[in-house]
């Protein structure tokens, strides 16, 4: 696969982050906008969503939250509900549940896929509605995973059922080499406190980069 379309695999199948919901939990919209919440699910072994019903169930949702609105948080609906069924006219499925968060107005747009079931739920409220993200988040333990030896290294994540591989971990070790002047056996000490410190930098890099991970992902588990 070329790299090009392997950094976007990856970025399409992106995890929730710590951070994500720290950033989603901190979002309130400046003055008195509003933010349109939507879950779906839109699992494809449905019978009632292989012809994209997960459309139809989202349209009636939207019409439920509109009744009883007044003219002026009818207006910014109308343009969230828009950019979402925008968003939606050129969506393919590829996993069970689907999250999207809008404010038109500020201009703030924020979207997932999730491997696991959702309830169908819209709501326009002054910040974006995060019980049924944060309910299924919790559900699931979330590990970190190390492969490690003396030159690399592997770090993964794993939540919900899914594997996502973070950026390796590389460092020039130098190898221990036989000599054989005169000066072997100092030579031979050398080179193996040599080699000692620079695996011993290695390991220093990745757990700094494992410890960036761990801050981000705060994880149920670590396997190493």
């Amino acid at each position: 696969m070329p790299k090009s379309e392997r950094r976007n695999l990856i970025r399409r199948c992106a995890m929730v982050s710590y951070a994500d919901i720290e950033r989603l939990r901190a979002y309130v919209p400046q003055g008195d906008g509003w933010v349109l919440s939507v879950y779906l699910d839109v699992d494809q072994s449905k019978a009632s969503n292989l012809k994209r019903g997960f459309e139809t169930v989202l349209q009636n949702l939207l019409r439920e939250v509109e009744q009883g609105m007044d003219e002026r948080a009818r207006e910014e609906f109308a343009a969230n509900r828009a950019r979402v069924l925008r968003f939606l006219q050129s969506y393919e499925p590829r996993k069970k549940g689907l999250v999207l968060f809008s404010d038109v107005r500020h201009e703030f747009w924020w979207d997932r896929e999730l491997p696991v079931l959702l309830p169908n739920v819209v709501r326009f409220e002054r910040a974006p509605y995060l019980r049924p993200l944060i309910e299924v988040l919790d559900e699931y333990e979330r590990y970190g995973v190390v492969l490690i030896d003396k030159e690399k290294a592997r770090l993964f994540t794993v939540h919900l059922g899914e594997i996502e591989e973070h950026e390796a971990v590389f460092d020039d070790v130098p190898r221990r080499t036989v000599t054989t002047s005169m000066d072997r056996l100092w030579s031979q000490k050398n080179l193996q406190r040599h080699h000692d410190t620079h695996v011993h930098w290695h390991a220093a890099h990745v757990a700094e980069r494992l410890r960036e991970l761990v801050e981000r992902y705060h994880f149920d588990r670590l396997i190493v």
